[in-house]
């Protein structure tokens, strides 16, 4: 009976482990798969820029979109003063036809009367 009785409390303990055991597996299983979420979390944020060069980024393309504004605005000038220079040319090859025109009319009204 005695070793009965000691075979029982050694069962018993030996259920408590398994018990005492089960738990640590689930927690140690927990914080697993928390690692496992840190790790991609921290995968996922290595694959992007710091804040420091994403603003120097963020400055250099701001410049180069007021270059770009500075280049544009300056095409844009020169484009109106060339307009401006073809319609000049267009107005005074129109007068030179006219004053041709008319040239050639006072010549042919000359060589009429003589």
């Amino acid at each position: 009976k005695e070793q009965e009785s000691v075979l029982g409390k050694e069962i018993a303990q030996g259920g408590g482990k398994i018990v005492a055991l089960k738990d640590s597996l689930v927690q140690e299983r927990q914080e697993r798969k928390h690692q496992e979420e840190y790790d991609a979390i921290a995968a996922t944020i290595l694959q992007h820029h710091d804040r420091a060069t994403l603003a120097k980024e963020v400055d250099s393309l701001q410049k180069d979109i007021a270059q770009e504004e500075q280049d544009k605005s300056r095409q844009d000038r020169m484009l109106e003063m060339r307009s401006k220079q073809f319609q000049l040319l267009l107005t005074t090859i129109e007068d030179l036809e006219e004053e041709l025109v008319g040239e050639k009319d006072d010549a042919e009204d000359d060589a009429m009367q003589t």
